[in-house]
């Protein structure tokens, strides 16, 4: 019997063309970038005393020219930590307890503001997520979320 056999042929290469990256011309526009904060914190750990007066401020966003933005809506979770003692390891162990809500406008109501005032501790934390702006007149943006644990 014959065997038939195929060589195969090895096509050369071509490289890629390479470019250097050039700066973007002033023409081009530039992408938006947007900065959350809570008063005028950034996500961060924070003390007890500074969490509870911030408890009535707004949330603000801004753009990279520092252009102020109104907050429309946004989701609010409270993840609070209490210990307790495990009874099998008899090792003090934590319980998380999350609760939220979504609230229009850029404010916390007064409700949660009382019952923050009430049971902030050290090691909670506050979560302010899905936070919408309007850009113009008839743009709707989500901006970036804020983070705060309480120390």
């Amino acid at each position: 019997m014959l065997q038939e056999s195929t060589a195969q042929q090895k096509t050369p290469v071509k490289k890629p063309a390479t470019t250097t990256a050039k700066p973007a011309t002033t023409g081009a526009k530039q992408a938006i970038r947007f900065k959350s904060s809570w008063g005028l914190n950034l996500s961060d750990s924070i003390p007890r005393p500074l969490a509870l007066s911030l408890l009535d401020s707004a949330l603000r966003v801004r753009d990279q020219t520092n252009t102020l933005f109104p907050v429309q809506s946004f989701e609010f979770t409270y993840v609070k930590k209490e210990p307790y003692i495990n009874d099998t390891t008899e090792q003090i162990s934590f319980y998380t307890e999350t609760t939220g809500d979504i609230f229009k406008g850029a404010k916390l109501d007064t409700l949660w503001q009382g019952h923050l005032r009430r049971s902030l501790e050290k090691g909670d934390e506050l979560w302010f997520n899905d936070i919408i702006i309007k850009y113009k007149e008839d743009k709707l943006y989500r901006v970036p979320s804020l983070k705060f644990e309480v120390r």
